[in-house]
């Protein structure tokens, strides 16, 4: 085997690690449990308001704290790095003369991993924008009282 196989079967294997990921986080739903959106407001407003008092009463500000990592952005990360180490290793593979076909699925596996988040992504926030754009249409309808 030579070695721009060997980078192209490598490129196969993880674009198609990378593309099962994406599919599964894609149907999976949310890995980490969501707050609510009342809990959420609410711990806005007690942090602008404690951030308030201590602005008024010339306390130093509270450092950030930090989020960490959850299976969100593992999920995200994993998928993103497979998809790009697969499209790496096909290109390389390409260079050093391997068969189009094998390092060619590698490269399209990989970059349909990455590019499958995307297209997840902004087909969410279309529907977003038409639920919103929907509300936003019938805001008169639900404040009339029948009026």
């Amino acid at each position: 085997m030579t070695i721009g196989k060997g980078f192209s079967i490598g490129a196969m294997a993880a674009g198609s690690v990378a593309l099962m990921l994406a599919l599964i986080h894609f149907w999976m739903g949310p890995l980490s449990p969501e707050p609510a959106v009342a809990d959420t407001i609410a711990d806005t407003a007690v942090a602008i308001r404690d951030s308030m008092q201590r602005a008024l009463s010339g306390a130093e500000a509270r450092p950030p704290a930090s989020s960490g990592f959850d299976a969100e952005i593992v999920m995200n990360l994993a998928t993103s790095m497979l998809g790009g180490l697969a499209i790496v290793m096909g290109a390389i593979g390409i260079a050093c003369g391997a068969p189009a076909r094998i390092a060619g699925t590698g490269l399209a596996l990989g970059a349909s991993a990455v590019v499958f988040q995307f297209v997840a992504w902004i087909a969410l926030l279309i529907v977003g924008a038409i639920v919103l754009a929907a509300i936003i249409n019938n805001l008169g309808d639900l404040l009339s009282f029948g009026g």
